[in-house]
């Protein structure tokens, strides 16, 4: 995979247009999955442009491909929720992110969002999240799902305090 970086904030341009990613073009099972070249995701204002580096398939990632989870898909439709990756560019809104931080987000692929499992992923600025110093991006990857369905769970709607 290309390391360079494609966009048009603060990286510097890549090398051609297209990316390999997961993708469907209908509801189904996972039969329906194939691996195709795709056009690299635009970068908004308050977008940051993420390099992947590990990602996870979850009873989410399942629902949404069978089309039991009613959400606004555009297919050729992007697979997979959650990402781990590296920033390769940032739109000109966003301050928080710099290229080569170490990030991730879980909220990709569903309501209109691309998936995650591709080359490179568009996150929104404000649902993307520091990755803490030493984590490993795989073992990051295996808990984002569980790990913010326990955090909603016991401190937003049990009104759990530290």
């Amino acid at each position: 995979m290309e390391t360079a970086v494609y966009g048009r904030g603060q990286g510097s341009a890549r090398t051609g247009d297209k990316m390999l990613a997961a993708v469907i073009h209908d509801y189904g099972g996972p039969e329906k999955i194939t691996t195709e070249e795709v056009p690299l995701p635009v970068l908004g204002r308050c977008d940051v442009l993420v390099r992947l580096v590990a990602s996870e398939a979850n009873h989410i990632d399942r629902y949404i491909l069978s089309g039991q989870y009613q959400t606004t898909l555009q297919f050729p439709f992007i697979v997979g929720r959650d990402a781990v990756g590296v920033v390769a560019d940032v739109g000109s809104g966003i301050t928080k992110f710099a290229v080569g931080d170490a990030v991730w987000t879980n909220s990709l692929g569903y309501d209109g969002r691309q998936g995650a499992m591709a080359e490179y992923v568009v996150a929104q600025g404000d649902r993307l999240y520091h990755l803490a110093e030493g984590i490993a991006p795989t073992e990051a990857a295996s808990v984002l799902h569980g790990g913010a369905t326990a955090y909603l769970g016991l401190v937003r709607e049990g009104h759990l305090q530290p």
